[in-house]
């Protein structure tokens, strides 16, 4: 055997040996495509891919909600720290009418236990009127209606949420007179002129759930042809929210009242132009107390636990005289006492 065919021999036998091993690969991967591309191998893959997807896309947020809800999981397996205080009650309760005397110092399920306002009714309930009848010129059917067009300014300026806590002023007039209404849309824009007309909730201060109680009478006397007078003397007391009832001294020091005497007059009938027609605030007198001096100066109401500008040692009366619809108004404020 010569050089030359030794040389080439080596080379052959790498060669050959070359070839069969790309020809076995194709074998091999023809064989793998028709193992692995049938319609359900590709379905079982694809089935696959979208668990993959889903278990990595689901586990950050099972992290998050784990942590949000970590007090709730900790609770639910008994593991709670006992020493945490538990998370005082706002529910509303079915109606906040009780006595009195209280079962402790602040109660935020029964916030008016243990004030003058305890046993007033919630909302425009609290209001007593007259039964309809003839006065003057009006028929017993429109003097029921003007009171309820007088209860229903009532109900704005005192109770309504969108009102006393979001401000929306025109709700409250829309339960006026065209006429009037139009007058004061430009007047009450600040909060200390259109503290004469409604009350206004602080915002850093938001009211507990239970619904405002009110106290008082409407009286309702004749005036001019198609003119009925109604005066109404009123109390409404509100009970503000707290994340921390255990550091207040008595239950008023969450609970604000507001008294006012307001004569309201109703047009009707054809000798009133037809902006006339509905109710007119003729004249208005309002007291607060138990409540905020620094806030009151600005025409809100807020709690007088918020400052603690005025003494209570100070005051001439008991507190039951400063809830009293029917007793004289003092002054603007508690503050001025």
């Amino acid at each position: 055997m010569n050089e030359s065919d030794i040389s080439r021999r080596p080379y052959s036998k790498w060669t050959a040996s070359g070839l069969r091993a790309r020809w076995q690969a194709r074998r091999t991967h023809a064989k793998l495509r028709r193992t692995w591309g049938t319609r359900e191998v590709r379905r079982r893959r694809r089935y696959r891919t979208t668990v993959r997807l889903a278990a990595v896309i689901s586990a950050p947020i099972a992290v998050v909600a784990v942590m949000t809800y970590w007090d709730d999981i900790r609770d639910m397996a008994g593991l709670a720290d006992e020493s945490q205080p538990t998370e005082v009650m706002r529910t509303p309760p079915p109606t906040t009418v009780t006595t009195q005397v209280p079962g402790s110092v602040v109660e935020l399920h029964q916030p008016f236990v243990g004030t003058p306002a305890a046993t007033w009714q919630d909302g425009i309930a609290g209001i007593s009127s007259p039964k309809p009848k003839p006065v003057g010129d009006l028929s017993a059917k429109q003097v029921a209606r003007a009171l309820n067009q007088v209860k229903r300014t009532i109900s704005a300026s005192l109770l309504d949420p969108r009102v006393i806590e979001e401000h929306h002023l025109r709700r409250y007039l829309a339960t006026l007179a065209p006429g009037v209404r139009h007058d004061l849309r430009d007047r009450i824009d600040g909060p200390r002129i259109a503290a004469n007309h409604v009350v206004l909730i602080h915002e850093d201060y938001p009211l507990l759930p239970a619904s405002p109680k009110l106290s008082g009478t409407l009286r309702v006397r004749a005036g001019r042809p198609g003119e009925l007078i109604v005066t109404a003397k009123l109390a409404a007391a509100y009970a503000f929210d707290t994340d921390h009832p255990d550091r207040l001294l008595r239950a008023l020091d969450i609970v604000a009242v507001r008294r006012s005497a307001t004569t309201y007059k109703v047009y009707t009938g054809p000798r009133w132009q037809e902006a006339a027609h509905g109710v007119h605030v003729h004249r208005t007198q309002y007291f607060t107390f138990s409540m905020s001096c620094d806030a009151a100066k600005d025409g809100y109401l807020a709690p007088q636990y918020s400052d603690r500008n005025w003494h209570r040692d100070d005051l001439e009366h008991p507190d039951e005289h400063y809830f009293d619809a029917a007793a004289p108004l003092d002054s603007g404020t508690n503050c001025d006492l």
